[in-house]
């Protein structure tokens, strides 16, 4: 109960204006990228990638510009890594109010795009956001096992040039989250090359980051789209199953770990329960 009055609290004071941890130069028209691991905020930084504007007739989702993943390394081609990537830190020190009631919720999500190329052309790109707690200067030392969770999402993507296929993903914020790390990539999936080029034609464009108040219908102080399962909500096993639906008989007409939205439970929350009948996904 305490969490939902300091949230609404929070969500009061965000009327007006948006709670958003933005990228910097999401659509890649300015600059070109640092060379190896960020320490800093607000600056794409990784392997080697380049802005380009029409490229291989691709032509950038957002503005003239977008960026091309080129090697898996700072340095050029590397038979021993799989990535073209790219990083950007952002600083969340002034959404403390927010991120501590523990219903921050950030979002993101990138189009990409490749030519077909022939059978040795890779296909997937790769899109997460990473939460740390700390100061962004130690960003090198503590990728990649010292994140404190992860929102990660990976796409297979198809051969026509003329549609650019987005990707999104979600992080629930730990509430000593002091700074995440966007991460975009192109992936080695089909042919691992060790020569120029790594990638035959590989972009993304329009990379955005939005903060937002989660919601939280059953009170439980976590945000709804964080609990993946929440229909196991008697002995939390893995599996929606007897004891589950003893549970929510046992709360039936009140409040409850199986209030699945809020207004109490009910009919809607039986049938919700019995259709993720089995083994969690």
């Amino acid at each position: 109960m305490r969490a939902s009055v300091v949230a609404a609290a929070v969500l009061s004071t965000l009327v007006g204006r948006a709670a958003t941890g933005e990228v910097a130069n999401g659509s890649f028209e300015s600059g070109g990228s640092g060379s190896g691991l960020p320490t800093v905020a607000g600056t794409w930084s990784g392997d080697v990638t380049a802005f380009v504007s029409v490229d291989q007739g691709i032509t950038p989702f957002e503005g003239v510009q977008m960026v091309r993943f080129i090697y898996t390394s700072p340095n050029g081609p590397n038979i021993s890594l799989a990535g073209s990537e790219l990083w950007q830190l952002i600083d969340m020190s002034d959404q403390q109010d927010l991120i501590g009631t523990g219903l921050a919720v950030l979002h993101a999500a990138m189009v990409v795009n490749r030519i077909p190329g022939d059978e040795q052309t890779d296909t997937q790109f790769t899109l997460g956001i990473y939460a740390y707690a700390g100061t962004m200067s130690g960003f090198p030392s503590q990728w990649p096992t010292d994140h404190l969770d992860t929102g990660q999402t990976l796409l297979e993507t198809d051969a026509l040039t003329e549609t650019w296929e987005p990707m999104e993903t979600t992080l629930c914020l730990p509430v000593d989250t002091d700074y995440v790390a966007v991460h975009v990539a192109a992936i080695e999936d089909i042919f691992n090359d060790g020569v120029d080029p790594e990638f035959d034609g590989h972009y993304g464009d329009l990379v955005t980051c939005e903060l937002i108040l989660g919601d939280d219908g059953d009170g439980d102080g976590t945000p709804d789209v964080c609990e993946t399962c929440p229909w196991d909500c008697g002995d939390q096993d893995g599996t929606v199953a007897t004891a589950d639906l003893l549970a929510l008989l046992g709360q039936w007409g009140g409040a409850g770990s199986c209030d699945f939205d809020g207004d109490g439970v009910n009919t809607a929350d039986l049938l919700k329960m019995l259709g993720a009948w089995g083994d969690c996904p």
